[in-house]
This record gives C-alpha cells, sequence and structure tokens, in this order.
C-alpha cells in the first residue's frame, strides 16, 4: 500500500502534537507539519528531521494529501484547499479531518475508554492509561492532556509491541480501502482524556467513560453553564457498556445518572466508585485518592489477572505540570506550577498545599486562562486566590478569545475594559496583598521571594517563562 502524505495543520496545539509523534512511532514518513509560528514543538520536531512549514499560505495542499487540523486552524488556507479539493474530485482521502473527528475515526477501532470531567480528567486518563500500559498487552494508545514523567515527558503512550498493528487501524482511517483482518476490531485498548471543550467528546466511539466532576466551564463556546451541562448528558448517553462516577459526586453529575436510570433506551451499567485510600509515593491532594479509586474500578473490571493494580498506582509519578516542583529560587524557596485555572481548582490546591504545609507562607502567581473565566467567575476567583498569603497577577492568556465580542457581552462588567488586570488586582487587594506583575518584572520577583513556598497557576506562557528563568 502507498503511504498517504499527512499534512497536519496547526500542530503548536497540544492534542494535535501527540499526533504528530505517534504517526513517527508508528513509521509514517510523508508528513507535513504546518504552524502559523515556532514553539516549543516545533523545534522539537525540527530534530526528528520532519518537514516543518511556518505560516500558513507556504504550502500548497495536493489532492492525495490527508489534512488533519485543531480548532484554530479551521480557516486556514489549507484547510479550505483541502475541502475544494474534496468537493471538486469527489476524493474521500483528502477530506480535511479536524483532530476531534480523527479521534472519533479511531476510537471505533479500538476498546474506547474516556474519561471526561471539568476536574481531574488528565490525572485520572493519565493514571489509569499507565497502569494499564504495565498489566495489559492489549493497551494500544494512551492519549492525555499533559505530559507523564513515566512515558518520558509524552502526551501519549504507543504499545511499541504492537506498531504494526496500530499502523494497519490508521490504514484503515486513511484508505478506507485498506484490508482489516477482523480479529483487529476492538482488539486494542485506547484510552482518552475526553476534552469537553468546543462539545469535542461527543465525536468519540465510547465503551467505557469516567465522569470526574462537572462544574460550568468554556462558557466562551457554550454560552452558558446549562448549555455545558446539557453536553454531559449527551457524553453520557453515547456510553456502551459502563459509566464510572466518584461516590463524592457534585450536583449536575446526580441529576445526569439520575435522568439516565430513567430512560428504557439507557443500557449501559453505572457504578458509584467511594474513595479508598492510597499510600502514594509521589503524589500529593486529598482528590488523587478518588481519581486513583476511579481508575482501579476501571482496571479491577476490565483486566484478566488484576494482581498488584494497587502498588502500581501508587508508584505513579504523576503528570507535568500538575502540582509539579520546578525547583527552588534564589532564596531556596519551592516553586511549584500548576495547570488549574478555575477557581474550584485553586480553591482545592491552595486547601491541600495549606494542609500539607501548615502555618506556610504561600505566594501565588496567578496567569488566568481566558477573560471569560474572569469574568464568568470573578468572584470565586477572588475567594480562592484570597486564601494565599501574596497574590501575584499576571495578563491574562487570551487564547481562541475574541476582544471585540466580548467586551459587548461584558459591558456592564467591572472589567469590561480590562486587557489588564488592575481592576481585579484593586479589589482583590482590599484584604489581601495582591499586586500586577509584568513579564519584565517576573525574575526580579521570582527569585526575591524569601519565605515559605511558591505556587504558579499558569495557563502556558507565565510557565514557560519562570522555567527559563529557573535555568
Amino acid at each position: 500500500m502507498i503511504q498517504p502524505q499527512f499534512v497536519l495543520v496547526g500542530i503548536g496545539w497540544s492534542w494535535m502534537s501527540w499526533l504528530a509523534w505517534l504517526l513517527l512511532e508508528l513509521w509514517y514518513t510523508q508528513i507535513v507539519w504546518i504552524d502559523a509560528t515556532e514553539s516549543v514543538v516545533t523545534k522539537k520536531l525540527e530534530k526528528q528531521w520532519v518537514r516543518i512549514i511556518l505560516g500558513h499560505g507556504n504550502y500548497t495542499v495536493q489532492p492525495t494529501d490527508f489534512v488533519i487540523y485543531s480548532q484554530a486552524a479551521v480557516q486556514s488556507v489549507e484547510v479550505e484547499t483541502a475541502r475544494h479539493h474534496a468537493q471538486e474530485n469527489h476524493i474521500t482521502a483528502v477530506y480535511p479531518m479536524l483532530y476531534a473527528q480523527f479521534l472519533w475515526e479511531l476510537s471505533k477501532y479500538c476498546r474506547t475508554i474516556a474519561v471526561t470531567g471539568t476536574h481531574g480528567k488528565s490525572s485520572t486518563s493519565s493514571m489509569l492509561a499507565h497502569t494499564m500500559s504495565q498489566h495489559d498487552p492489549r493497551m494500544g494508545i494512551g492519549i492525555i492532556g499533559a505530559t507523564l514523567p513515566d512515558w518520558n515527558n509524552k502526551w501519549y503512550f504507543c504499545n511499541p509491541n504492537a506498531t504494526n498493528d496500530l499502523k494497519a487501524l490508521v490504514d484503515q482511517i486513511v484508505s478506507r480501502k485498506a484490508p482489516l483482518q477482523e480479529w483487529l476490531y476492538k482488539h486494542y485498548t485506547l484510552v482518552v482524556e475526553a476534552d469537553e471543550y468546543n462539545k469535542h467528546f461527543l465525536h468519540l466511539d465510547v465503551d467505557y467513560a469516567i465522569i470526574t466532576t462537572c462544574d460550568g466551564d468554556h462558557l466562551d463556546t457554550y454560552g452558558s453553564e446549562e448549555h455545558y451541562y446539557e453536553t454531559f448528558f449527551l457524553f453520557a448517553q453515547r456510553v456502551k457498556n459502563t459509566l464510572y462516577i466518584p461516590a463524592n459526586h457534585d450536583a449536575w453529575i446526580t441529576a445526569i445518572t439520575t435522568y439516565l436510570t430513567t430512560q428504557a433506551s439507557f443500557s449501559p451499567i453505572i457504578k458509584t466508585i467511594p474513595t479508598q485510600q492510597f499510600s502514594f509515593a509521589y503524589l500529593l491532594w486529598w482528590h488523587n485518592h478518588t481519581n486513583a479509586s476511579l481508575a482501579y474500578a476501571v482496571l479491577n473490571d476490565l483486566l484478566d489477572q488484576p494482581a498488584n493494580l494497587q502498588t502500581s498506582i501508587e508508584l505513579f509519578r504523576g503528570i507535568g505540570r500538575r502540582a509539579e516542583h520546578l525547583g527552588t529560587n534564589a532564596h531556596n524557596i519551592p516553586v511549584i506550577s500548576d495547570y488549574w485555572h478555575h477557581p474550584v481548582e485553586i480553591a482545592s490546591t491552595l486547601s491541600a498545599l495549606q494542609e500539607h504545609y501548615p502555618d506556610t507562607h504561600i505566594t501565588v502567581i496567578f496567569e488566568p486562562h481566558q477573560l471569560t473565566r474572569v469574568v464568568e467567575f470573578y468572584d470565586a476567583f477572588k475567594t480562592a486566590l484570597a486564601t494565599a498569603q501574596r497574590v501575584y497577577l499576571f495578563s491574562i492568556y487570551h487564547a481562541r478569545e475574541d476582544y471585540t465580542t466580548i467586551q459587548q457581552k461584558y459591558s456592564n462588567h467591572p472589567i469590561q475594559y480590562a486587557w489588564s488586570l488592575t481592576t481585579f488586582t484593586q479589589q482583590t487587594a482590599q484584604y489581601r496583598n495582591a499586586f500586577p506583575l509584568n513579564a519584565s518584572d517576573l525574575s526580579e520577583t521570582l527569585h526575591s521571594i524569601d519565605q515559605g513556598i511558591i505556587v504558579l497557576f499558569t495557563a502556558w506562557v507565565l510557565d514557560g517563562l519562570v522555567r527559563a528563568r529557573m535555568e
């Protein structure tokens, strides 16, 4: 079979980057990677002697190319050209495929375990995927929204003993004509962190699922918390076999499961999993016991000989940017980086830190992820951050947001004008020491802190800047 040429558009996005590396591990060689600007991902790929094209419009998509693109590249010239070829020549192989659609295709051919939820899905899915890879030779692919030290700091797992079989599945997706041996269908397991952003998880073909939590989020695409919750209803209805939920679940998970049990058309089993205690070697925070309990329940049900599962989970080393210890500053003060960007997550982490380090001065450096979140959860952010002894507020990370639309939508909000955090800082400072922080002052501020611990709640920019200043 002649290899297709893959054209991956928007590879700087973390969810696309795993796909780029996976194709390399499956020995595909005809690949073009395209992104708007240079990034850590493109630099790493360049070291593999692959073809990187920076800037849209610098590559002409051919009718035989197989184009996969990220959400940010929907209107790129490469995707538009691929659509034109598909319509004009009726060549299905060129049909441009959104990343989430490609993942759906892959999930159709695997026994798919999807882990979703507002909080905890990365930790739970990584715990589950890593442990399964140690105990089950049929564990095929794991896709996580964070890097794993246990996977050599990769975002994904690809079974090294099954590359030919997994490549056959991808060939089937691309060509639709590749002969697929019947035994391969649903033979290998796919564990995927099911991202709810923009309803992406509704593309998946789900055999088993975990819903960790359900709080309102991503209101830039959902518009309201009600629409966000409704989408979780739709996701739960797609589960074919078993849905796992924590016993200490929130009100919306209760509403979802209560509704589903009244529907005659809903046949899957719903299992409520109590939290058990684990003796973690590396992990902190109470919520990891809940995450581990959910992962353990799935593994115990699906593995043929589930021996030493608890030990394997307890030795799990965690994931990147989840209470990740980056080192110490000039005064030997520990610096911890965390991706949490929702007030519930921040409050939970600060509470756990205060429990683990009693009477310790906590300095927070916070980079908000999207203005929409700051506005929608304004009071909750102030309450959560007020539990730290000092807060530095970095500029907002404006992912996917249209400034004009947001200014109009929130015209009556106290920070409707604010592409800075001036007002937010002033209001927070009424009862805590809170200060704005610019990139130019970051290094001096970071190394001037001489007590307690430093916690970063960061989107992307701040984390990279701090790592650079700690080298």
